[in-house]
């Protein structure tokens, strides 16, 4: 088992895939969820005794390779485009308020939440030279006091009001990081419907895809190279058309240039792992 984990992950480089499972695994899935992956190669499990050997027995192990598609990065896509539509690039909101402080907070709402933080604190002198080195209610040494502090986000350096700091330019231009689970999750069908997951599967669900792919890796099993090499072709056109190539199609279309698109004798439709 750990052998054939090893070998399912060393071989997600080779075939450009974020996630490789086996056939057994495959097996064990809803039927549901089966028609969702896809198989990608079947394999001979080549031990010290086959090295060597281009026979095929039936007593070697053999193995189907499927993948389920994920497009994972679209969540780090779509996290940043909903965090840029608050801000234009001229620093104005939607609804017209110039754009400042963290969370894009509007200077209208930074007032209100002031005086919302005024009205449970005592009166405080403006914060000038004449009253500097001044304690105000609480031991505060702002006249904001701890409170205005939490309303306006716990924001204690730089500008009173807005909170910038010099590091804040450089914060707000660091690449999104995407949230994964800590501990275990609990199964729950709905995951299917989540929105998270429609968005990382959409790439893969608006044409044939898995049909075209299918199809091209049947010819290619079949030892119909020339076929094969159309078909793949078409499935990476397809794909690059939406920004990306496909591993598998790529892995294929290699070999088949490599033999100059004629299987090698004693090519039976399985590969060599």
């Amino acid at each position: 088992a750990v052998e054939q984990s090893e070998l399912l992950e060393s071989s997600t480089k080779k075939y450009g895939c974020s996630v490789l499972m086996s056939d057994s695994f495959h097996c064990l899935l809803s039927v549901r969820v089966q028609r969702m992956c896809r198989k990608i190669d079947q394999v001979i499990i080549e031990t010290d005794e086959d090295e060597g050997h281009d026979d095929y027995s039936e007593e070697q192990e053999t193995m189907e390779f499927f993948t389920f598609d994920m497009d994972v990065d679209a969540l780090k896509r779509d996290k940043s485009r909903r965090n840029s539509k608050f801000m234009h690039s001229d620093g104005i909101g939607e609804d017209g308020d110039d754009l400042i402080g963290p969370g894009n907070l509007t200077k209208r709402n930074l007032k209100r939440r002031a005086s919302m933080s005024s009205l449970a604190q005592p009166f405080a002198p403006r914060n000038d030279k004449s009253n500097a080195g001044t304690t105000y209610p609480g031991g505060n040494k702002s006249p904001f006091g701890h409170r205005a502090s939490r309303v306006l986000g716990g924001i204690t350096d730089g500008d009173p009001i807005t909170g910038v700091t010099p590091d804040a330019g450089n914060d707000a231009k660091k690449k999104p990081m995407l949230d994964l689970p800590t501990t275990t999750a609990r199964y729950d069908i709905s995951l299917w419907s989540n929105e998270d997951m429609k968005l990382i599967r959409r790439r893969y669900s608006q044409y044939s895809f898995s049909q075209e792919f299918s199809d091209a890796l049947g010819s290619y099993i079949n030892r119909d190279w020339k076929n094969a090499s159309i078909m793949f072709k078409r499935v990476l056109e397809q794909t690059q058309h939406d920004g990306y190539d496909d591993g598998p199609s790529q892995y294929f279309l290699g070999i088949i240039n490599k033999n100059n698109g004629v299987p090698p004798r004693g090519f039976n439709g399985y590969g060599i792992a």
